[in-house]
């Protein structure tokens, strides 16, 4: 105690932290002071890791051991069927607990949750688009790249009673695909090309502008060769 209080009024500050409080030191790598309370934690911290089950008998395996860093930068290992049996016994107690913290909390709360919502929308989306445009986040007709223009297109037409029935509306429609595992008679396309097709009966402007100048060019080249 009286090391630990030379520490703490400054008289013999770390050699390598120069923090006065000795007690917040932790970082051994940082530390090479032989002082008696650096020595017990150091032989404390090898003894914890020498040890390869926890105080309940069950193993430190890569299955039961969580790690994760302490705010002073040391790793700590819990045992996660311990976790389980903590929650398990404190159920009640941890309901209670994070009920005052949602109504303390609430308008926190809900702005991460959509903002959590958002990203989660937003991958399940790109990763729907990019399976229906062969493997890349483009339109299949005109090349467009901007995700915000993108959509995905039913290639045959099933109304939309059908779509509403089979809850493939607006972002249920993503959901959807991945649930049944990206079936066929999908592609992306922009909206663009999408209102294209339901306005010139499933056929996209591009496409008959393609096959038009695709005609010009052939009968230049027969009037050439002529």
């Amino acid at each position: 105690m009286v090391f630990k209080l030379k520490y703490i009024k400054g008289i013999m500050p770390c050699k390598h932290c120069k923090i006065d409080n000795h007690s917040r030191c932790y970082k051994l790598e940082h530390c090479s002071c032989n002082c008696p309370f650096q020595v017990q934690w150091k032989g404390r911290t090898n003894q914890n890791r020498k040890k390869t089950h926890c105080i309940r008998g069950h193993e430190y395996n890569l299955e039961n051991t969580r790690v994760y860093l302490t705010p002073s930068g040391r790793q700590h290992r819990l045992c996660h069927q311990c976790q389980v049996i903590k929650r398990e016994l404190n159920r009640e107690k941890i309901k209670i607990t994070a009920r005052k913290s949602y109504h303390k909390h609430k308008n926190e709360y809900r702005l991460l949750r959509r903002i959590g919502a958002k990203k989660y929308l937003e991958q399940v989306k790109q990763t729907v688009l990019t399976y229906y445009g062969n493997g890349n986040l483009i339109c299949v007709c005109c090349g467009e790249k901007e995700i915000r223009f993108l959509t995905i297109d039913h290639i045959i037409e099933i109304g939309g009673k059908n779509r509403s029935q089979r809850g493939e509306r607006g972002h249920n429609l993503y959901r959807y695909l991945i649930k049944n595992k990206f079936p066929s008679g999908y592609q992306t396309l922009c909206f663009n090309c999408n209102c294209g097709r339901a306005h010139n009966k499933g056929v996209c402007p591009h496409k008959e502008r393609l096959a038009e100048l695709t005609l010009v060019v052939k009968e230049g080249e027969g009037q050439f060769l002529n």
